[in-house]
This record gives structure tokens, C-alpha cells and sequence, in this order.
């Protein structure tokens, strides 16, 4: 250790090998420097005035390129701070003296932190590494953030004097002292590392990810029945953030209300929740119509779709029916440009799934669709020719009967009124589930229709 007096003389000790030390020089200011082999030096200004004991000044080991080490030092008041690293995919893994001192991310490549050291008397210092830097691959997991709390003891984090000194490699990387302004408040983010590979870079403060799209919110929404008629078909996640379509499932290549499935990732990063709030409709049918790209707006992705029609209109249940697109941009920085990124074509088997592919190992979602039109016309609606129409009066009223319909008119005191009490002649049809001829048709059909194919729907006979 070196005592080295402002503008005069300094002074050297040596510690003893648990590092307990005992220094004797005059009363004034001091910087310290203390080194030892493989670890990195560390100076500390020191007002001696009288006999003193109790000075502790904490060394880190020299660190790997993919390793960071954050201490944590303050004051007297509050007696404890704590110390609380967040990292892994949205932030899931929790590092602290009451939530586990050390965890793992394999999705993060690895990404290791360890609390090294607790305090709860006051001063500190508390110490946590970070381990496998710089080796984080998956998009919305590569993110550290160190924050301190303060957990118990008169006297605020504002007033604490806290200090958070960075190492990385051989030397200090930065220091943070917390602001006044934080006061009574519970809680202070320091900092923000991000640890993707090629980046490993240190922010200050509170930082997000832009927003991003992962196989880890992938999901689906029917439309199996939103197709049938005009309306809206819309992506949406029960969170209620911003969802963007992925991928469709049409069951028929050219009837649109086949179009029964669409798949969608949640937008994450950015703020929390993100919803739709930058939404654009745009008319798509013309492009469509036309055997052209039709576009979303440039940096925004297609979230749902509207028809026109319906599935009953034969002559008009193609994917011309698609009217419009909703389409939506996920949240923008203050002073950014939307933007995609690389784009491609994916094509369409005629029927079933349709997924957009990962490119560049990241996933990716619909900006537009083209479609290509079937040549020729809906074939007409033509009625089918039945047997000839015979009829009788007998007793019993008056029959009428086609090859799919028999109808009964009573000839007796409520003459004129549908449905007969008793049967036609041998060889008529007949209720199957007894006598006489209803309206239009039992509904168990008749008894020379046994598979029931034509049976149809019929009020009873004297009913309103």
C-alpha cells in the first residue's frame, strides 16, 4: 500500500496475507494506492486526523474479456443496500442476497452472475461478476441491469454516498455515484450492459431493446369464421401488445373463408405493454385485382385483414375479396426512421400453412401479400330436375307429389287446410313415422328416403 501525501512524502506498507493492514503516518490527505499481483490497482482518497481503524479498501482480480465486475460501496446510513442483477431473456434471471446469489442464461449464450460478496452493516462494499459476456445470440436476452436497493436503515439512497465502480479487464472501466435526486425512492438502476456478442457495451442507466420479434411469443388467432362475412380479421395477443402476422393457413386456394388461420409474434422490447398505437388501413384490392405486391407501409407489418363479400356469395369468394390491410409499426425511438430490414419472398402452396422463415437466423413477419387469380367463371346455379308431378284425390283429401316433396290438402270439415289425417293411396309417400302428409316434409323424412338425404325443415301442420 502506498500513502502518498498531497504534494509531500509517501509512505509504504505492506498488508499481511489475509490483507489486514496497520499504517503509521502523520495526520492530512491521502490518496492510497493499493496493488497486488493479479488484481487490478485501486486508489482511494483518505482524510487521516487522528487514530483511525476500520478503513477497507476492496480489490477485484484482473478480469477475462467477457468478464465484468460491479462493487457496490456507501456510507454509514442506510446500514444495508442491496445489490440486484436482472438478465437473461426479458430480464427472467434475478441475482441478489434474497433471490439466489448466482444464476445461468443458456439462452444467453451462457450469461453467468454471481454475487460475490453481501454487506448489510453499512459501507460495503457488496461485489457481483458477470461471466460469458459477449456471447449472447438470441435477440430480447442479452441484456444485464444492475440496480440497487435500499433494504433497510434510517437515512435515504439519495443521502447514501453510494458508489458503483465498473472493472473490466485489468483497470476501472467507470464509476457511478448515485444522484441526490433519487431521495427517498426505493430503488436506483445504475447501469445497462449489453452483452451480444460483437457488442459487449456498458450504458448508463435504465436501457430497453428496440422492439423484436422471437420464437418465444409465437402464437396463433382462428379466423375461421371472421372470413364468412365482411369484417375485420385482426392478430391479437391476450397481453395486449402490438402482434404481427407470421404466417397464414388457407384451406382452399381460391375460397376465401377457407382462409381460417393466421400466425403472429408478439412485438416485445421496447415499452411495456407496446400496443397498436400506430396503425395505417390500407386498400389493397386494386393491387390484389391487378396480380400486384400489395404493400404495407414501409417499416410496418400486417396485423389483420378485411373482406368484402361474403362466403355465400358464390360469384365473389376469392382472395380479390380482400379489401383492405391493417397494418401497424412497432414503437419508434425519439427521432428514428421505420424501416424493414432485409426482405424475401415467400411462396404459398395452394392449400395449408403458410410460415414466414427465420433470415439471418432472425424471425420475420408479412409486409405484403400477391396473389395470382384463377381464369374462369363460377359455374351457374342450376335447378335440379325432379320426377314428373302426379296427383290424387281420394277420401282423405288431395295429394300432390314430386320426386322430393309431397304435400297433403284435407278435403274433409277443414277443407283446404295442409296436412292430412290419413294416408294416400298404396304407392304415395307416406310420413315415416306415420300416417297422413305434413306440410312439406316429416322431419324424420320419408319412408322412401331412408338415408334421410333429402329431409327438409317445415312448420306443423295448423301452426301459425
Amino acid at each position: 500500500l502506498e500513502f502518498v501525501m498531497a504534494g509531500g512524502s509517501t509512505y509504504t506498507f505492506f498488508s499481511s496475507p489475509t490483507g489486514a493492514f496497520v499504517a503509521k503516518v502523520p495526520p492530512g490527505t491521502y490518496t492510497v494506492k493499493v496493488t497486488k499481483s493479479g488484481y487490478i490497482e485501486r486508489q482511494k482518497v483518505l482524510i487521516v486526523a487522528s487514530a483511525m481503524s476500520g478503513v477497507e479498501i476492496a480489490l477485484s482480480t484482473v478480469l477475462s474479456g467477457d468478464e465484468w465486475r460491479l462493487q457496490l460501496n456507501w456510507g454509514k446510513d442506510p446500514v444495508d443496500l442491496d445489490s440486484h442483477t436482472y438478465f437473461g431473456c426479458d430480464f427472467v434471471q434475478h441475482v441478489s442476497s434474497r433471490d439466489g446469489k448466482s444464476a445461468t442464461s443458456d439462452r444467453a449464450g451462457g450469461l453467468k452472475a454471481t454475487l460475490d460478496r453481501d454487506a448489510a452493516l453499512g459501507f460495503g462494499p457488496e461485489s457481483t461478476t458477470i461471466r460469458n459476456a459477449n456471447k449472447c445470440t438470441k435477440v430480447g436476452c442479452c441484456l444485464i441491469q444492475f440496480k440497487v436497493h435500499h433494504f433497510s436503515g434510517s437515512g435515504t439512497l439519495g443521502g447514501s454516498g453510494a458508489t458503483v465502480t465498473v472493472y473490466r479487464g485489468s483497470s476501472v472501466f467507470a464509476t457511478y455515484s448515485v444522484p441526490p435526486c433519487v431521495g427517498e425512492e426505493k430503488w436506483w438502476t445504475v447501469l445497462t450492459i449489453d452483452s451480444t456478442a460483437g457488442m459487449n457495451k456498458l450504458y448508463e442507466g435504465a436501457k430497453r431493446r428496440a422492439p423484436y420479434i422471437t420464437d418465444l411469443y409465437k402464437g396463433h388467432n382462428s379466423w375461421a369464421t371472421s372470413f364468412d362475412f365482411a369484417q375485420w380479421s385482426l392478430v391479437s395477443w391476450p397481453s395486449g401488445r402490438l402482434g404481427v402476422a407470421s404466417g397464414l393457413r388457407l384451406m382452399d386456394a381460391t375460397a376465401l373463408h377457407r382462409l381460417d388461420m393466421v400466425y403472429s409474434y408478439e412485438v416485445r422490447g421496447g415499452s411495456l405493454p407496446a400496443p397498436a398505437t400506430n396503425c395505417k388501413d390500407v386498400e389493397w384490392s386494386e393491387d390484389l385485382a391487378n396480380e400486384q405486391w400489395a404493400m404495407c407501409p414501409s417499416g410496418s407489418y400486417l396485423v389483420g385483414l378485411y373482406r368484402s363479400g361474403s362466403k355465400y356469395d358464390s360469384a365473389h369468394d376469392g382472395l380479390e375479396q380482400i379489401a383492405k390491410a391493417r397494418c401497424c409499426f412497432p414503437e419508434q425511438a425519439p427521432g428514428s426512421t421505420a424501416a424493414w430490414g432485409t426482405c424475401y419472398d415467400q411462396p404459398v402452396p395452394g392449400t395449408g400453412e403458410m410460415k414466414c422463415q427465420p433470415s439471418g437466423g432472425q424471425e420475420t413477419a408479412i409486409a405484403g401479400v400477391h396473389t395470382l387469380l384463377k381464369a374462369g367463371k363460377p359455374a351457374p346455379v342450376v335447378a335440379s330436375a325432379g320426377g314428373g308431378v302426379k296427383h290424387i284425390t281420394s277420401s282423405g283429401g288431395v295429394y300432390l307429389e314430386a320426386k322430393y316433396v309431397a304435400l297433403g290438402v284435407r278435403t274433409d270439415s277443414q277443407k283446404g287446410k295442409y296436412g292430412t289425417s290419413s294416408n294416400p293411396p298404396a304407392g304415395w309417400a307416406t310420413r315415416a313415422s306415420g300416417s297422413g302428409v305434413g306440410m312439406l316434409a316429416d322431419v324424420e323424412g320419408f319412408a322412401n328416403d331412408p338415408a334421410k338425404k333429402y329431409r327438409l325443415e317445415f312448420f306443423l301442420p295448423g301452426s301459425p
